[in-house]
């Protein structure tokens, strides 16, 4: 019941969240999944340096999913969600 009320409570803020916001969680994930890549050792515009940006790209979006169907695996999962897609200026 708590985890259904959780991804409610998710969807229904994930709506709230602006074009800006979304934008600026998008180009804060690639600078992230950037940096992973090349510190990995692999340099932008190889095969391998693609490969890692999908996997790391997949796992995000496989992330999401979870975290809105309700099968979130743990509340971490959830947090990570929250996030990455809402921001809130304190």
């Amino acid at each position: 019941m708590f985890r259904s009320v959780l991804v409610l409570v998710a969807f229904l803020l994930a709506g709230c969240a602006s074009p800006e916001t979304e934008a600026q969680a998008k180009a804060e994930a690639d600078a992230k999944d950037d940096a992973k890549c090349q510190s990995a050792g692999y340099p932008p515009g190889t095969a391998d340096y693609d490969q890692c940006r999908t996997k790391l790209a997949d796992l995000r979006a496989q992330t999401d999913r979870s975290a809105l169907s309700g099968r979130a695996e743990s509340p971490a999962v959830m947090g990570q969600f929250l996030a990455r897609h809402l921001s809130f200026d304190v």
